[in-house]
């Protein structure tokens, strides 16, 4: 599907995002805006819940290689599906400049109790302690823990 963002690829169960994109190319146009007005060459943004990477293949095509993106994404669906879209929408030089994070932001690493979002991707929450094992989770991970580890963004405020 042809968007503000690029060509995008959703999944065909999509009943939020994909009708939305259908229709007019855009999602969430004033978020859109507020982000544009605030990402500055050579500056880091964070996509927390990225899904399929909209606003992650938005800002990378406006930062180029002068700055850096970080999608945090817990559905493994999705981050295909993200991965997917950057590969064809971006040049190798500029989808270098992205970290991928397949796992959803937390106060603590661990685990966490996901299901379907009806906006795509998964909602999160921590584990009832009661929980059999038929519970789906995802991992959580603690993001200042997590730009520790990445070479672009290792001494980032």
């Amino acid at each position: 599907m042809l968007s503000d963002a690029g060509l995008l690829r959703l999944p065909a169960d999509d009943g939020v995002m994909l009708p939305l994109l259908s229709s007019n190319g855009v999602w969430e146009p004033e978020l859109s805006a507020l982000i544009d007005s605030l990402v500055e060459p050579g500056g880091v943004f964070v996509d927390i819940g990225a899904y399929v990477g909209y606003h992650t293949l938005r800002v990378l095509s406006r930062l180029g290689t002068s700055g850096s993106v970080v999608a945090v994404e817990p559905a493994v669906d999705a981050t295909s599906l993200l991965r997917h879209n950057v590969s064809i929408n971006v040049s190798d030089a500029v989808a270098e400049r992205l970290t991928v994070v397949p796992a959803a932001a937390w106060d603590t690493a661990g685990q966490l109790a996901a299901e379907p979002a009806m906006t795509g991707g998964v909602l999160v929450r921590p584990v009832p302690t009661d929980a059999d094992g038929e519970l789906a989770t995802v991992p959580a991970v603690r993001l200042d823990r997590e730009f520790e580890t990445v070479d672009g963004l290792r001494g980032c405020p």
